[in-house]
């Protein structure tokens, strides 16, 4: 008798635990897994929102203007007028030219003084 109280005791315990761990595991998916991917949706969303004539930068890291979009392809033309045809998931998204600042380089300015 004394054994079959321990036993039931055990299972019980054994029951919380695997709750706990449920729990566990469906907070660590909402709170970490869920945001994101979302995160990585909405990035993907916004990286292959461009048009025919926007400026893209390719996965690989060649710039240049659409030309074309057929289906899930994606033509470019670079600045030496070669055409590139690209799958729509090769374009990284729109490219941004880098502005220049105005102040010189402090490593262009310690290289003069030697």
């Amino acid at each position: 008798m004394l054994l079959a109280a321990a036993k039931s005791s055990a299972a019980n315990g054994a029951g919380y635990v695997q709750l706990v761990m449920l729990l566990a595991l469906g907070l660590f998916w909402y709170f970490v897994i869920r945001p994101r991917n979302k995160r990585l949706r909405e990035q993907r969303l916004a990286t292959r929102q461009f048009e025919i004539g926007d400026q893209v930068q390719t996965i690989g890291g060649i710039i240049g203007v659409v030309t074309d979009i057929a289906n899930s392809e994606v033509t470019i033309r670079t600045t030496t007028g070669v055409s590139l045809a690209f799958t729509a998931r090769a374009i990284a998204g729109k490219y941004e030219t880098p502005a220049v600042s105005d102040t010189p380089n402090e490593t262009a300015s310690e290289e003069e003084d030697k």
